[in-house]
């Protein structure tokens, strides 16, 4: 698992949270169909989020939070 997810998961698990949707991991990259299927439900699901975490800087997925 990247750093930056297993970053995330220390944040969720530090406010005493016991779910984490990572898109990268959540939604299946490589196969179109199920990629925009779940696209289409993206409203809802951040529509529902207590929080949302952004990685908006760093090279790749381990450089973390």
């Amino acid at each position: 698992i990247p750093k930056t997810i297993r970053h995330a998961m220390k944040l969720v698990e530090a406010l005493g949270w016991q779910y984490l949707w990572v898109d990268a991991l959540c939604i299946v990259q490589d196969d179109e169909r199920h990629f925009h299927s779940e696209l289409r439900n993206m409203g809802a699901i951040y529509n529902n989020a207590l929080l949302t975490v952004v990685a908006a800087t760093g090279y790749d997925a381990n450089d973390g939070l």
